[in-house]
């Protein structure tokens, strides 16, 4: 949640008060905007700033969707767990041009197709996200479904092809609909090109 506050601007906290000094805004009850308080710089920072402005993190409405690993042939390797959960209506989404480069709203159908042209790079753990995201046509469906998954961890084993393409052999129990991915060849001009298949 802190990450999301810092890379996107996102609070997933209600009861936001409207004298907090910030950047992004979100509608109020009464239509008035209520500024979302800047980034904090750690975990102890943003409970702090949380009791500070009095509201109440969204933690019953963060589900958890996957655990994936980074392959151990990786130079970096992470350790990362995936959420879903409803943004919170008005807030407006922004890059801190650090840890994100851009934002953009688009549907998980869009994405999925701008990464098969080779017009967006996107991480194998987010692209097979977003390919079961594309079986639920609302957020409502997509979070009741995600209710139901059975979260592993994904630790993928890597292979090569006679082609020479790079392959990520996971588990069937991932729930992902298939066993292998071949990790795709991003056009030069592709937004978000990924450092690494996590």
């Amino acid at each position: 949640m802190r990450e999301t506050h810092e890379e996107a601007s996102i609070l997933l906290a209600d009861g936001l008060v409207p004298d907090t000094p910030g950047d992004g805004e979100v509608d109020g009850a009464d239509g008035a905007p209520i500024p979302v308080p800047p980034a904090a710089p750690d975990a102890v920072a943003f409970q702090e700033l949380i009791a500070e402005i009095g509201a109440r993190l969204l933690l019953d409405e963060v589900v958890p969707y996957a655990h994936w690993i980074t392959p151990e042939i990786a130079p970096k390797r992470f350790d990362t767990r995936f959420y879903l959960t409803r943004a919170p209506k008005g807030q407006l989404a922004q890059a801190d041009a650090a840890e994100t480069e851009h934002v953009r709203w688009m549907s998980p159908a869009e994405a999925v197709e701008m990464a098969m042209t080779g017009d967006l790079a996107l991480p194998p753990p987010t692209f097979l996200s977003l390919k079961l995201l594309e079986q639920t046509s609302t957020v409502a469906e997509a979070i009741a479904a995600a209710k139901t998954r059975t979260i592993i961890p994904i630790l993928p084993k890597t292979a090569t092809g006679a082609d020479g393409a790079l392959r990520l052999i996971i588990p069937e129990e991932a729930g992902y609909g298939l066993t292998a991915y071949e990790i795709p060849k991003y056009s030069a001009s592709a937004e978000s090109r990924p450092r690494s298949p996590r």
